[in-house]
């Protein structure tokens, strides 16, 4: 008999027992622990079983169970193997008080204090958990205190100078349709001035005649005149808008820069205000049901 089979005898039971007694050395005992973090935040480790020892008596039921498996592995004789186990153990203890450690293959290594008592510390690759078979450790990015949230962008000003050449487009395309119609207007105003000088031309033999015409000359050009000012009245009302539109239009845009500035101000206030209560207990759930899934939240037992 051997180190090895004695090793390979603890970790078969083991993997179905959480407590195997080991005669004339102690229990191993096998608990299960959850998921947890790592060091440094950055990693979930998925859950596992933790192996320990613990050097105490060895009940008749746990001796025969022992045996009885180390018979199986080994193919010794059953008449045979509690004597061959009694001089291996008495060889272990001994060279494990002397030596203050022992090698266990595949589980780990055992270890003795100057008081003779026994400890044991398992392999970094020790797997005697058949249930999380697959379970692999997630990666989790952790929040960079450097960071400095940035404005989303401004259409809105983007779109203002476009707006405002529109503007001045439509302006000028009116401005020129009201000097057309200005012009054509006042063409047909000034034809009825020359027809009655000319009518009088015609019949100078007629005496009553002229007297009406310069009777209706005056009415005319009277009557011309206020039309004349009506239209000057009409273009300088309408100047008086456009300025004020324009007015207007400015006005609008600094009120909408006020509320863009104003809102980049509140997101930056309220990812200070996340990143310095990240810890508080009322924060730190919202931030865990945002970040993880709720798989994720099930193996944090959160």
């Amino acid at each position: 008999m051997d180190v090895s089979l004695f090793s390979r005898t603890i970790k078969e039971l083991i993997l179905d027992n959480d407590r195997v007694g080991v005669p004339g050395l102690g229990h191993f005992v096998a608990e299960l622990m959850p998921a947890s973090f790592s060091d440094r935040r950055t990693m979930i480790n998925p859950p596992y079983r933790r192996m320990s020892f613990v050097k105490d008596d060895v009940s008749s039921v746990e001796r025969e169970l022992f045996l009885s498996k180390l018979e199986e592995i080994s193919d010794v004789p059953e008449d045979e193997i509690d004597g061959k186990y009694n001089i291996f153990v008495r060889k272990f203890i001994s060279n494990l008080e002397e030596e203050k450690s022992a090698d266990l293959p595949s589980l780990g290594r055992m270890h003795a204090t100057s008081r003779n008592e026994y400890f044991f510390v398992a392999d970094e690759d020790l797997d005697i958990y058949p249930d999380g078979i697959g379970l692999e450790p997630v990666s989790i990015k952790a929040p960079d205190p450097d960071f400095v949230p940035v404005a989303p962008p401004e259409p809105e000003a983007e779109s203002a100078p476009e707006s405002e050449a529109e503007q001045e487009q439509e302006q000028e395309q009116l401005e020129s349709e009201l000097e057309q119609t200005y012009t054509n207007e006042t063409e047909v105003d000034e034809q009825p001035e020359i027809e009655p000088s000319e009518e009088p031309k015609q019949e100078p033999e007629i005496e009553k005649e002229p007297v009406e015409v310069t009777e209706v000359d005056p009415e005319e050009e009277q009557d011309s005149e206020p039309k004349s000012e009506s239209k000057k009245e009409w273009y300088t009302s309408y100047d008086y808008d456009k300025d004020h539109d324009s007015e207007s239009g400015s006005s609008k845009k600094t009120v909408w820069l006020r509320i863009i500035v104003a809102i980049i101000v509140l997101l930056i206030a309220l990812a200070l205000l996340l990143y310095f209560f990240r810890d508080s207990e009322w924060l730190s759930p919202l931030l865990d049901k945002l970040l993880y899934t709720k798989e994720e939240l099930r193996i944090l037992g959160r």
